[in-house]
């Protein structure tokens, strides 16, 4: 008994849109990209050490895959990862105004990392 397969078209494509939301905010872009905001943000980009803050510009402004990321710098997928990951955090907590002691523990940034993980 033949089993029947299924190939997509090669043609689909989802549209590309690069993102460069980088303040976790649940509100419409035209609503919060004022330039406050831009400036806060960038600031904040500027503060993470620089692999955080490249694995962070590769992957959510330049749209960039974590495979081609860590081609890009030389490194794994697997590190790619690690450094974005600690970049969104250090991102969030910098963004939120996060100075409570427990934020700035290791392990109170530790068990905030793991109420803001999904």
């Amino acid at each position: 008994m033949a089993t029947p397969s299924f190939t997509a078209p090669r043609s689909f494509a989802l549209p590309h849109e690069p993102t460069a939301d980088i303040t976790g905010s649940a509100e419409p872009p035209s609503e919060r990209t004022d330039e406050h905001s831009v400036a806060r943000g960038l600031a904040a980009l500027a503060t993470l050490p620089e692999s955080q803050r490249q694995a962070v510009l590769l992957i959510k402004i330049h749209g960039h895959g974590t495979a081609q990321a860590a081609s890009i710098l030389g490194t794994t997928a697997g590190a790619i990862k690690v450094r974005a990951h600690r970049g969104y955090v250090a991102l969030r907590r910098k963004l939120a105004g996060a100075t409570s002691p427990e934020s700035t523990s290791l392990a109170g940034a530790a068990k905030i990392a793991l109420e803001q993980s999904p």
